[in-house]
This record gives C-alpha cells, structure tokens and sequence, in this order.
C-alpha cells in the first residue's frame, strides 16, 4: 500500500502520510510524484511518519534531497510528525542535503499545519 498524498494547491503544500502496511514506502511515493510534478518539490511539505512500517533509505533521502535542491532557491518547511524523541535528531541529520529548508518536527498533523508558514496578501 502506497503511502497517502494530499496536494494543497492554495496553500502550496503538501502532505505525505505513511501507511502502516509493508508495500510502497512514503520515500518511494514522494519519489514517484516528484518525477510527475518536480515543481512541487519546491513547495512546503508535512510528512506524516507516525504509521511508517519502514524509514527511507540513505539512497532514497539523496533523491528526495536532489529533486528538492533542484526544485527551488527560496525558503522551504519540511515538518515531519512524528512522537518518536529521536526524530529531532534524524530531521539534524539530513538538513545538510537540503539547501533552503528548515526542518520542524510535531506530535499531531494539525500542529504541522499550524507551522506552516501563511502567506501575506499584498496591499
């Protein structure tokens, strides 16, 4: 089973949440719908780590890595909500293959949202 995207068009973001059930991994999902969209790469993300029956492999956190870098020269969130205490230090881990983003961890999927930076209408 395939881990469960949700694009935000309006906000720009988007939501990745692992499935509990052996199959397709978050990575793998996230992989495959930058080789559809590479835009969005450049985009906010949520990934939703709590159900994860597997973590993504070195190899797969460089390609994820590689499509976000190319994707964008701005400031991007990754926020990963987790309740596991060493997610902190997984998330300082691989900040360094990823130009431009900020890396946040939350306990719930509505906290993440409220991390989430709002963009401001012009006046």
């Amino acid at each position: 089973m395939a881990a469960v995207i949700s694009i935000v068009e309006s906000g720009r973001y988007v939501i990745a949440a692992a499935s509990p059930q052996p199959g397709i991994t978050v990575a793998a999902t996230i992989l495959d719908l930058l080789d559809r969209r590479p835009k969005i790469a450049g985009w906010d993300w949520i990934i939703d780590v709590r159900c994860a029956y597997q973590q993504a492999t070195p190899s797969e956190i460089d390609q994820i890595a590689a499509a976000f870098n190319r994707a964008t020269s701005r400031q991007g969130f990754v926020i990963y909500v987790s309740e596991d205490p060493a997610s902190h230090d997984r998330c300082a881990m691989i900040a360094p293959k990823f130009r431009n983003r900020c890396f946040l961890v939350a306990h719930t999927l509505s906290s993440a949202k409220l991390l989430l930076p709002r963009i401001m209408p012009s006046i």
